[in-house]
């Protein structure tokens, strides 16, 4: 199941109770949310089985984070995310996917 910004129209107070309720059902699903809530991603990253991934835009190119030094290693690797339809605003990005599995 993929969760596309949750935390829209939610009190940022009621996003800890969120992040339970998301971890509860992660025992009976893999759980992808993508949000700009760092409220949001702190929480998850407390729950079991959270693996967080940063996504960047610069210069309108969007990469994982993190992954700089291993492309200069191994050409690639942190390429290929689309673009499209990514506003310039939106900088970075989080990925959570929550599993017990």
């Amino acid at each position: 199941m993929v969760l596309n910004e949750p935390e829209t129209s939610l009190h940022p107070d009621l996003l800890g109770a969120l992040a339970r309720l998301i971890g509860r059902a992660s025992e009976r699903t893999q759980i992808i949310v993508v949000t700009h809530a760092t409220r949001l991603i702190s929480a998850l990253a407390e729950q079991s089985g959270c693996h967080s991934i940063t996504l960047q835009k610069i210069l309108g190119e969007t990469t994982i984070a993190g992954t700089e030094k291993l492309g200069a290693l191994s050409p690639g690797i942190g390429q290929g995310v689309s673009t499209k339809g990514v506003a310039d605003s939106q900088m970075r990005k989080e990925l959570a996917a929550v599993s017990n599995h």
